[in-house]
Parts: C-alpha cells; structure tokens; sequence
C-alpha cells in the first residue's frame, strides 16, 4: 500500500479577509471558495498565488468554524 500523506494546512498563513470573501462568492461551497481566493488575489494585489493552498484554507475554515 502507498504511504499517502494527507497535508495539514497552516490556518496561519490564510488572510482572513480573503478567506471569508471568497467563502461568501462561491456561496458557502468550501472546494470552490480557494478558486474565488486566486481570483480575488489578482484583483487585488495583482498576483495569482494567494500565499497559501487549499489545505491552509481548509483548515482556516475548520479552525473558525466555517
């Protein structure tokens, strides 16, 4: 068997802002809101990289009770 390892994200690198923005566009949907993080990464700062994944992400929501 494989020895899979599953990454546990770092709620502390997620910029709350754009993490509870990107929540409340993709309506809630906790799989689509880190494609709504990119989105409004490059509209705000102008980069595509957020500075975090999706394991950060899901952990932010899972440390805030989202």
């Amino acid at each position: 068997m494989g020895n899979k390892k599953t990454k546990k994200g770092n709620p502390d690198k997620v910029h709350p802002y754009l993490a509870r923005k990107a929540l409340e566009m993709a309506g809630g949907d906790r799989n689509a809101a880190y494609s709504y993080c990119i989105e409004l990464s490059w509209k705000l700062w102008g980069r595509l990289a957020p500075g975090f994944d999706n394991a950060d992400l899901q952990a932010f929501y899972d440390k805030e009770g989202m």
